[in-house]
C-alpha cells in the first residue's frame, strides 16, 4: 500500500516516497499527547528502526536506546524508551491455537518515560544515596538514563565514583544497563565511624534497585 492508503486521521511523518512504511496507526489511551505520535514512521528513526529489526529477526522483546518520545515533542525533554514485541499469525487454514509455521505479521510497541517507569525505585533509596542508570557500560552524560538523589529525580553527576560506589550491569531486551549506587559525602560523614555499614547499605540498595527496575521492565513486557 502507499502511505495514503493506510493512514486515517493522521499525517505521515516524515513525508516522501520510500521502500517501506511503518507509521504508528493506533495508540492507547487516546490522550492528546498520544495522538501526537500517530503517523510517525518509526522506520525513519534510528533507535526504533534498530529495535524493530531486532525483534522481527529474533522474535524476542527489544528495547530502544534512550530517545525523546514523539508524545513529548514541543515540551521539556524527557528521556524515554520504546519496547517492541512481534505479533505472529497462524498460517492460512490453521486454527489460531496452532502457531506452527507462524510468521511475524507486525509488532506491538509500548513507549515509556523513564522517570515514570523507574520512579518506584525511589522507595528503596535512603536519604544520602544517589542512583544513576546508564545505557550500556559507559558512564557519561550522553548515556545517562535516569538519576535519583534522596528519592527525587536528579541530573547526571559527573564526579568520579568513590570507593564506596557499587556498580552492576543488567541485560534486558537486547540492551545492557549499568546501575550505580553511591553514598553522598554527607552520608559518609554520618557513618564515618562504621565504614563497613556504608558499603553494606550501598550494596543492598543497589541490589534492591536493580531488582525493582528489572521487575518493572518484565511487567512492562506484559503491557506491551
Amino acid at each position: 500500500h502507499g502511505p495514503g492508503q493506510f493512514l486515517v486521521g493522521a499525517v505521515l511523518r516524515p513525508p516522501g516516497a520510500r521502500a517501506a512504511y511503518a507509521p504508528i496507526l493506533f495508540m492507547e489511551p487516546s490522550t492528546r499527547s498520544n495522538q501526537m505520535a500517530l503517523g510517525l514512521d518509526v522506520l525513519t528513526v534510528p533507535a526504533p528502526l534498530q529495535a524493530v529489526e531486532q525483534t522481527m529477526s529474533t522474535g524476542a522483546l527489544a528495547l530502544t536506546s534512550k530517545l525523546q518520545l514523539a508524545q513529548d515533542e514541543g515540551v521539556a525533554p524527557a528521556a524515554g524508551l520504546v519496547m517492541y514485541l512481534p505479533i505472529y499469525l497462524p498460517p492460512a487454514g490453521l486454527p489460531a491455537s496452532d502457531m506452527r509455521g507462524a510468521l511475524p505479521a507486525g509488532w506491538a510497541d509500548a513507549p515509556f518515560r523513564l522517570r515514570e517507569l523507574l520512579a518506584p525505585a525511589a522507595a528503596v533509596l535512603l536519604p544520602g544515596l544517589r542512583l544513576q542508570v546508564f545505557d550500556g557500560d559507559s558512564r557519561s552524560e550522553a548515556s545517562h538514563l535516569f538519576g535519583l538523589l534522596d528519592g527525587q529525580p536528579a541530573a547526571y553527576a559527573d564526579a568520579a565514583p568513590t570507593a564506596y560506589a557499587v556498580r552492576r550491569v543488567a541485560a534486558f531486551g537486547g540492551r545492557s544497563w549499568t546501575y550505580e549506587v553511591e553514598p553522598t559525602g554527607r552520608f559518609i560523614e554520618q557513618h564515618r565511624a562504621r565504614h563497613h555499614h556504608v558499603l553494606a547499605a550501598a550494596g543492598l540498595l543497589c541490589s534492591l534497585s536493580a531488582g525493582i527496575i528489572v521487575f518493572l521492565l518484565l511487567s512492562a513486557r506484559n503491557r506491551a
